[in-house]
This record gives structure tokens, sequence and C-alpha cells, in this order.
């Protein structure tokens, strides 16, 4: 674009906050979500924690609180520990917010191999949380595998993916489903999209990334043919009253690689944002349309390493997470500790103008809501995420 260019701190944004961790053991603070006034969704990891050998139950459980925009201090909100009877201390998961309320689950599992995830909302004018579901009412008690879930809110709902349990006990195909409950707690748990996740919300309603049975031709260890059902992610729905409607397909025998799947999900208003390798998609659901953003991200080289044999080179330059508000849209490249550098990009919806920042130990996790964008990097035995203000 002729409009790209490097962001200057002194013209295109300004640091609002950072906020920092560190491997000892005291309080940290995990942000999740950012509201639209600049302040933090947080989880608050208390300094006991550090205790922990790896084996048995955690020996304190994590909080939730609010930074305010241009603090460090976090708010704490009333504790969750006696909202689930019987439960061991939990840890905080994954979280989003929608106007004055917050959503985030929480586990008490230590276990890849298990999780019984309970989801947690509150009005942050309050600050009282309230169970909105345990995974005990969606499987009946039968234990399900760690799955690195998404949620969204959308009217008094909350969205949510999963895995089912089979009858016994175990996973089935690892196919997540998209799960629905109302904010208030109240009703069942419905199940909205089959073979899909990663929910988010738009103007039209709930789109989640949906997957497709693909005929795969590889060989064996042994070189012979090996015909096999693969499920990969293809494409895009709209969750209706009446099941999902079409919105996108991502052709498996087109030019993207069919290990290449769409990721990186956001959405607001109208748009709909995901990456598919280093590319960045916005999608406008009104027209049907959409623009793409290729490049931006750097191989970067190890000594002594063959070709492809490194995850440094391929976290960056493929696009880890996007964020979506009504004025722009930001992406950023996977990345982690060491000397990892890469670019936060922030594209302007309505001046048609592409910023680039470059982020030194980039975590490859990125926040925007109202004027804000947020970014994380980590060190070798800290964390920082900034908050700035885009002009």
């Amino acid at each position: 674009m002729k409009t790209a260019r490097d962001a200057a701190p002194s013209n295109d944004f300004s640091v609002v906050s950072r906020l920092q961790t560190t491997g000892t053991c005291t309080d940290t603070l995990a942000p999740g979500a950012l509201f639209d006034d600049g302040a933090w969704f947080t989880g608050v990891t208390p300094g006991a924690a550090c205790s922990w050998q790896g084996d048995g139950p955690l020996p304190a459980s994590d909080r939730v609180g609010v930074v305010q925009e241009g603090s460090t201090t976090a708010h704490l909100w009333a504790s969750t520990v006696t909202l689930v009877p019987g439960d061991h201390h939990r840890q905080v998961t994954r979280s989003t917010v929608s106007g004055d309320w917050a959503v985030w689950s929480e586990t008490e599992s230590t276990d890849l191999y298990y999780d019984n995830w309970r989801v947690f909302a509150a009005d942050r004018r309050t600050g009282k949380p309230h169970v909105v579901a345990t995974a005990e009412e969606f499987t009946g008690g039968k234990k399900l595998p760690f799955y690195e879930a998404t949620y969204t809110i959308y009217q008094d709902r909350v969205f949510w993916s999963t895995t089912p349990a089979s009858v016994a006990g175990t996973q089935k195909a690892f196919e997540p489903e998209v799960v629905s409950k109302a904010i208030s707690g109240k009703g069942a748990i419905d199940v909205v999209a089959k073979a899909g996740d990663q929910p988010v919300t738009t103007d039209s309603g709930v789109v989640v990334r949906t997957s497709s049975k693909l005929r795969v031709n590889d060989t064996d260890d042994t070189d012979s043919p090996d015909v096999k059902k693969e499920t990969i992610s293809t494409g895009f729905s709209l969750v209706t009253a009446h099941g999902l409607q079409p919105l996108l397909r991502i052709s498996p025998t087109g030019p993207i690689d069919r290990d290449q799947e769409p990721s990186a999900v956001a959405a607001h208003g109208n748009t709909l944002a995901f990456a598919v390798g280093d590319t960045e998609y916005l999608y406008d659901l009104a027209t049907g349309t959409a623009v793409g953003f290729r490049g931006a991200g750097h191989e970067i080289a190890v000594p002594d390493a063959r070709e492809g044999d490194s995850d440094a080179e391929s976290e960056a330059s493929t696009i880890n997470s996007s964020a979506v508000t009504g004025s722009f849209a930001t992406w950023t490249f996977g990345g982690g500790s060491g000397s990892l550098k890469a670019p936060v990009l922030v594209y302007d919806l309505k001046s048609n103008t592409l910023r680039r920042t470059w982020v030194k130990h980039n975590g490859g996790d990125v926040w925007a809501a109202g004027g804000y964008v947020g970014w994380r990097s980590i060190g070798q035995d800290s964390s920082t995420t900034t908050l700035t203000a885009w002009r």
C-alpha cells in the first residue's frame, strides 16, 4: 500500500500504560480482554501459586478484576472460589468483554488431557461474579479433553467452543462444538454448531469458524498410499434460529495449502477479520467482499538450523492474533521469548492507511477496543503488556 509506513510514536500513537509481570512469587496480572474505555479485564495469579510443583491441586485460586486506563493496579472483584461447591483451587483461562459485561472461564485442572471448565460472568459496575455454566452440565459428569476455547457475548447469551465427550467419557473425533447459554446462567446449554469453533459477534449475529471433512491422499511410513478423512477449518457460517448459514468457504483445491486454516478470528460490526498464514483478511458481511494484506512478517535466521525446522521462522511469518474496532483493525505475527522481533499492524478502516510498529520479544497477542491497541512482549523471566492510544 502506498499509505503504509512505520508508525511514529509521537504522531500515530501514545503509550498509555505497561503492565509488567515477573517470575517472582508475587501477585501477577494476566490481561485478557480490553474494554472500550481502555480498562483491562485481567486475571490475577496469586504469588502463592509459585509453590505448585507440577502435581496435585493448585495451591491458590486466581482472581479477576479491572485495571483502569493508565493504571497498573487491579481492582479485584469478589472471589469465585465458593461458587462451585467441591472444586479445588482454579486458574483463569480465557475471557471476553462486551459493554459492562465480562465473561471468563476457570478450571481446576492442570492436566492437558482433562478440563472441567466453569464459565463465570459479572457486570463491572458491581464486580459480583455468578456461574453461567459448568462442564458437568454439558457432559453429564464425563471428562473433557482440554481445548483452548474462545468466548463471545451476543445480546443476552454467551457463546463458546468446547469438545464433546463420548459415551465412554473419552473424546470422539476431535471436532469442537459451539454452545451457548443465557449470561444469567438460567436455562440449558444449547449446541449451536457442530464441527465449529472461535465464535465472534457481528452486527448480523454470531459467526463461527466451520470445518469440513476432506479426503486426503497421503503416504504412511512405508510410503504406501493412505487415504483418510481429515477435518480442517475451511470457512465461516452465521448462527441462525434455523441452523448455520454459510458465509465464506476456503476451497481445499484452491491456492491456499490445505494445511493452512483460517485462524486469529475477530469481528466488530460488519467486519470479520481472520488470517491464513501470512495474510490478514477483512471480510465485509454487508457486501460480501474482502481485502487482504499479505506479508510484513519476516523469517528469523537460526544458526545451524535446517530450513523449515525452526518454530521461530514459522511464527515470525505467520499471523497469530487479530482484533477489530469500529475504526481500525490490528493484527500481529506469532512470537515468543528470545530475540524474536515481530510487527504489529494497524489499519485505519476510514482513511485506508496502514501503520506498522516493531515489537521486540513479541508474544503474538494483540487487543483492540475503542481507540486503544494493546500487545504483549515475553522475555525469559517476565512479560509486559503495552496499551497504546491511536490517533
